[in-house]
């Protein structure tokens, strides 16, 4: 079963908002093997391996996690992002209670 956003009929200025703001911020500033290759190819909530010759739409297939979701305010930044499951991030959801990694 795949993530379901919400319905954009329902919240249109706040989805559009949103994906702007996640689509102005996407233009060369990272990748997912970029990504991957800093947190080391695992799932930053199981930890486990993630397999990245999956596609993003398999259950345990390489996704983009926010640690403070652009529908809380976040950045679509490398900083903000970590590699993760899709099956863990759908779980996660849009609930910002990851810990936070400092980075010195």
């Amino acid at each position: 079963q795949k993530c379901r956003d919400a319905h954009n009929d329902s919240r249109p200025d706040r989805n559009r908002q949103k994906n702007q703001k996640r689509k102005g911020h996407r233009a060369g500033d990272y990748t997912m093997a970029e990504v991957a290759l800093r947190d080391g190819g695992r799932c930053h909530l199981c930890a486990k391996r993630v397999d990245m010759t999956l596609s993003g739409n398999d259950r345990m297939g390489p996704t983009i996690d926010h640690l403070i979701p652009v529908s809380a305010g976040g950045d679509d930044v490398i900083t903000n992002v970590r590699l993760a499951h899709r099956s863990c991030n759908c779980s996660r959801g849009a609930r910002g209670d990851v810990q936070l990694l400092l980075v010195g």
